[in-house]
């Protein structure tokens, strides 16, 4: 994936209540790409990096869990929507791009799709790839639901596309 993750992370986050939690939706479905620049001084393939395997999630998320008890409840959901949206950018990475899912025990890449290296830079071979359609439809379901909740939040009387009740 190159360009759906954030809106990915924003329809995630959109279908709960308070903008922190689609805040920290959004952040969460970038994290694992924290990896790009180290990866551009080291030569080294961004999905090779802890980033990109998905215990590291899911071992953030263990140690993040017992907080759920305790005051520091809501800022333990908010980290852990971020963790699970960090795993759903893995999910996005699979359709097209190498994911290490065994890491670190295995580091046999997964991907649905194998996009065939024919053009320079790299990324053309992925714009003119048809799994990029699947990208793109993504961001246009995002758009049309963040254009959507933007006329919501200002509903005329006679907006029948908000479905609020008025009290």
């Amino acid at each position: 994936m190159l360009v759906a993750h954030a809106p990915v992370g924003w329809l995630t986050g959109s279908t709960l209540r308070g903008r922190s939690a689609r805040v920290a939706c959004v952040v969460g479905a970038l994290l694992p790409d924290v990896d790009v620049v180290p990866s551009l001084v080291l030569h080294v393939h961004h999905h090779d990096w802890p980033t990109h395997w998905p215990v590291t999630w899911l071992l953030l998320g263990l140690g993040v869990a017992p907080l759920l008890a305790g005051r520091a409840r809501p800022v333990a959901r908010l980290v852990l929507l971020a963790l699970a949206n960090a795993e759903l950018h893995l999910a996005l990475d699979t359709l097209a791009g190498d994911v290490r899912w065994l890491a670190p025990w295995s580091f046999q890449p997964f991907a649905l799709v194998h996009v065939q290296r024919t053009f320079e830079p790299w990324w053309v071979n992925f714009l003119l790839h048809p799994t990029f359609l699947a990208e793109l439809a993504l961001v246009a379901l995002a758009t049309h639901r963040w254009r959507r909740a933007a006329t919501c939040e200002r509903p005329s009387p006679d907006d029948s596309r908000c479905h609020r009740r008025t009290p």
